[in-house]
């Protein structure tokens, strides 16, 4: 007879939690059966915005690079126009 009791006692808690959790999610707190899926899903959050952080990080730098890039050539073509290397323009003589 205890046997019984035990189990319908189990099965009572057990509905009763399940119960609770469809209440709650009526009223917008997603929770799920063990717990609430608050807690896991803001760990997921911060685990992904940190993922978008480092792409972006990288994204910066890379940028930065071929800025950094962009200008060298820049130089080295100014450069090369001071010295007479130029491949364009009018041909006449500066003498």
């Amino acid at each position: 007879m205890e046997l019984l009791w035990a189990i319908g006692r189990t099965a009572g808690v057990i509905g009763g939690g399940l119960l609770l959790n469809c209440i709650r999610s009526m009223f917008g707190n997603h929770a799920g059966a063990f717990g609430t899926s608050d807690q896991a899903h803001a760990a997921g959050s911060v685990g992904r915005s940190d993922v978008a952080q480092k792409d972006r990080d990288q994204d910066q730098d890379q940028d930065q690079d071929d800025q950094e890039q962009e200008d060298q050539d820049q130089d080295q073509d100014q450069d090369q126009d001071d010295e007479g290397g130029d491949f364009g323009g009018d041909d006449t003589d500066n003498a």
